[in-house]
């Protein structure tokens, strides 16, 4: 059985708008001026912590990252009302079952909001399993993935070959999750990072969703 793992912030979801809101209210909390789309693309990376560090040209310490973190998903969660699907979200998740494929969402945003935002665009009955972030703040991506592959292959009939996978992600961390475990991934141009960072990377490189399957070789 081949399988696809999306990512959800950045790719099913086009939130770059609500992100760069969210942080400048973390920015603001710590007396920072605020940044630009620009901004986020040319510093954003994973742990978060270090995007932070970047911004604040200084270390960050244990409390004033919670305090950061708190406040960017306290705003995120106002605004995240506003953000909608990727425009051919939909359009690619009815490719993957045209192609015989099964879907699962990898996310690493809070797992029981990620839950509810799923349920709210209509798409949860369609991912044959779905996992967010139950602990932790900002954490790199490539453990999630490993529990989240435990968790999908009892359903799609045991041991996963890597082979069979392909991961479609915006970010960085999800390119170095995926290749940790010998995973094809796919990066979306939609912002997280400028385009030229993500094909340095050496990762085939879509500006759409449609175009990231056709390149996974999933075509419908």
């Amino acid at each position: 059985m081949q399988h696809v793992v999306w990512d959800w912030n950045g790719t099913l979801l086009n939130d770059l708008q609500q992100v760069v809101l969210s942080v400048n209210a973390a920015l603001a909390s710590v007396g920072v001026d605020p940044i630009d789309a620009d901004g986020y693309r040319a510093g954003y990376t994973r742990p978060v912590v270090l995007f932070y560090e970047h911004l604040l040209g200084r270390p960050v310490g244990d409390e004033e990252w919670e305090q950061l973190d708190i406040t960017f998903h306290d705003a995120y969660r106002e605004a995240l009302a506003d953000a909608e699907l990727a425009p051919d979200a939909l359009a690619a998740m009815d490719r993957v079952e045209e192609a015989g494929w099964t879907q699962s969402l990898l996310s690493m945003f809070p797992h029981n909001e990620l839950l509810v935002a799923l349920e709210g665009h209509g798409i949860a009955d369609r991912l044959l399993a779905v996992d967010g972030l139950r602990g932790g703040r900002g954490e790199r991506k490539y453990g999630s993935l490993v529990k989240h592959l435990e968790h999908v292959a009892p359903r799609i009939g045991g041991k996963i070959d890597p082979k069979t996978v392909v991961m479609i992600g915006d970010a960085l961390d999800d390119a170095d999750a995926a290749e940790g475990l010998g995973i094809k991934c796919v990066l979306y141009a939609s912002g997280s990072h400028p385009r030229e960072k993500l094909e340095a990377s050496g990762h085939p490189v879509a500006g759409s969703l449609i175009e990231a399957l056709a390149l996974a070789g999933i075509t419908g």
